[in-house]
């Protein structure tokens, strides 16, 4: 997700390097008016997992905001795993170095 930046950076002619990308918008369509709902980044990855920002405004680590609520996870039955870039240890739920808990909603449920 791009909760920030300049409208079609990531396909067509702005990014003409990254060839996958403009791949997949040419299967899948492109969204090119979607607007985060807030900023900063966290209640927008939280709302993509629950279908609310769970009154989340602002950035913080996982222990700030333990959730009890639904949540996409829960309905894939544990056949699922984050990808999440320099994170140093399965489930970390502390922000370290380029890593950001808060780019890894999982943490918070």
């Amino acid at each position: 997700m791009d909760s920030g930046g300049e409208q079609g950076l990531w396909a067509g002619e702005r990014f003409s390097g990254c060839s996958f990308v403009n791949m997949l918008a040419g299967l899948c369509g492109e969204a090119t008016n979607h607007k985060a709902p807030s900023h900063p980044s966290l209640p927008n990855y939280i709302g993509m997992t629950s279908d609310s920002t769970q009154g989340i405004t602002e950035d913080a680590e996982p222990s700030a905001y333990p959730l009890n609520a639904d949540r996409i996870f829960s309905q894939l039955n544990g056949d699922w795993r984050p990808l999440n870039e320099s994170m140093r240890t399965n489930c970390d739920q502390q922000s370290d170095g380029i890593y950001l808990a808060r780019h890894n909603p999982a943490t918070y449920y």
